[in-house]
């Protein structure tokens, strides 16, 4: 089965015509540089994330700027009207400058003043024809010989059995990325232990030499580890079950213990400990469990100074058909023992998420929560191609952020101490970086390709590096495949 006919079977489940966000010129202030919620096989977080976004252009009107545009890695990317293109010399890369701000009024009260961010955009293109071809880029880490990427390689079998295998990228700058072939990442000999060619990762990290990568292998949460990012060793242990466990490891991430990864574990939140990232060990709580109504799936987890943070949503059978979920926040001091926060929708006192009117009786989902110096962040996405802010300073009472519609819909991290997100800019341009200024009354965004889906984003000094899923034409259709881009603070 091709990728593109795979996708098409979740984009049943996004519907929604999205109005085009608009920017208010600004003082620019001065800064450098996935899953069901069943027991079904999980689908990665960026087939989720590719699905919307085409649905989004579908919705507007824009499949021909899909379907219909051949791949150039030479040809400058389209952008908006305002957009200027320009084609470097170099033969890797394409270059596109930011547009100039145009001046439109926010969309709701949670939509804070805009303007144009003066950041480049460089793509690092696939010169090698087998380096990121039909292979998601989910997450990247600095580590190994400089900077480590995870995902997949989607494909067919001679019998045309639809596989995926996990894929390895390395670079010592971020420019020049090398493709790893390690027997680690494919299928196990032994079919009891998974299924064959059904590997994904979905998020990596390093703590000192160690780098661990988490994802699934057919049905099974799946662990791998690296001294230096091209060896590999899949983890064996009795705490990640082989076969049917109807388990996922969507993150990972480092604290004072060791390492934790989050999932899901049947119809509960999966959460895992290792202090080596080899032996782990599976965590069952009580507030995390799920219930005859629902499903808890856990999509993010980082370390703060007082325990750890992890985020997702619980599932729901809507009576109306598809389904409704709530966001999940859950806090614990030692990865152990959780507190699942609660929700108030009304705006009060009353310690817990609180909820502004504009998202009450709406679908809530977390995707990603960040520790800072400033505190702690979690990004959701609300109904289909819309996101919110949260923040706190204890990680028991939270509250929403002025946040441009849009924006937010997932991935989180500090950029010379400004707070970077990702989601969509105008309806001709779903990809955008955002980045929140002073009090987060003030954003500035930087469209990017019209045809990506951004999953991951790390700083590299006055430069931002991305990481995600470039969709493209071809003959028969839809093509897929990782793709990178650095961004130059423009001073």
């Amino acid at each position: 089965m091709k990728l593109e006919t795979q996708l098409r079977t979740y984009f049943e489940e996004f519907d929604a015509t999205l109005e085009p966000l608009e920017v208010e010129q600004v003082p620019r202030p001065q800064v450098p540089g996935h899953q069901p919620r069943t027991t079904r096989r999980p689908v990665p977080g960026w087939a989720v994330a590719v699905a919307a976004f085409v649905t989004l252009l579908i919705a507007i009107g824009g499949a021909g700027l899909l379907l219909n545009r051949d791949v150039d890695e030479t040809t400058p990317v389209t952008e908006p009207p305002t957009t200027t293109v320009v084609t470097t010399t170099a033969p890797t890369t394409t270059t596109t400058a930011s547009p100039e701000s145009t001046t439109l009024a926010p969309e709701t009260s949670l939509a804070p003043a805009v303007s144009q961010a003066p950041i480049t955009w460089q793509r690092i293109e696939d010169t090698d024809a087998t380096r990121f071809q039909d292979s998601p880029i989910e997450a990247i880490t600095a580590g190994g010989p400089g900077f480590v990427a995870v995902g997949s390689q989607q494909g067919e079998t001679a019998e045309g059995e639809w596989t995926t295998d996990a894929a390895v990228w390395v670079a010592t700058n971020g420019e020049a990325w090398e493709r790893i072939d390690s027997v680690a990442l494919g299928a196990w000999a032994d079919d009891a232990r998974g299924e064959l060619g059904m590997q994904s990762m979905s998020d990596v990290v390093t703590s000192g030499d160690r780098i661990v990568a988490v994802g699934s292998e057919g049905y099974a949460a799946a662990v791998w580890t690296s001294d230096d990012g091209y060896m590999w060793e899949r983890v064996v242990d009795d705490d990640l079950p082989p076969g049917t466990s109807d388990s996922y490891m969507n993150a990972v991430a480092v604290y004072e213990g060791g390492f934790i990864a989050v999932g899901s574990h049947r119809s509960d939140a999966g959460i895992w400990l290792s202090p080596d990232g080899i032996d782990w060990i599976r965590v069952v709580d009580n507030d995390l469990l799920g219930d005859s109504d629902g499903n808890v799936q856990l999509r993010g987890v980082t370390a703060y100074e007082s325990g750890l943070v992890a985020v997702g949503d619980k599932g729901f059978a809507n009576p109306e058909g598809g389904e409704s979920f709530d966001l999940v926040i859950a806090v614990s001091a030692d990865g152990r023992d959780w507190e699942r926060i609660a929700v108030v929708e009304e705006l009060s006192g009353d310690q817990g998420l609180v909820l502004p009117p504009e998202m009450a009786g709406r679908n809530v989902s977390g995707n990603a929560v960040l520790a800072s110096d400033d505190g702690l962040f979690v990004t959701a996405e609300v109904g289909v191609g819309d996101g919110a802010l949260f923040s706190s300073d204890d990680g028991r009472s939270w509250q929403a952020e002025p946040m441009p519609a849009g924006a937010g819909q997932g991935v989180l991290t500090m950029w010379d101490d400004n707070l970077v997100t990702v989601g969509r800019y105008e309806a001709q341009n779903p990809s955008a970086v955002w980045v929140a200024t002073g009090d987060m009354t003030e954003w500035l965004v930087a469209p990017v390709e019209d045809r990506a889906a951004l999953l991951t984003a790390v700083p590299l000094g006055n430069r931002l590096m991305l990481g995600g899923v470039l969709v493209y034409s071809e003959d028969n259709g839809q093509g897929f495949g990782g793709t990178i881009w650095i961004g130059t603070w423009d001073e």
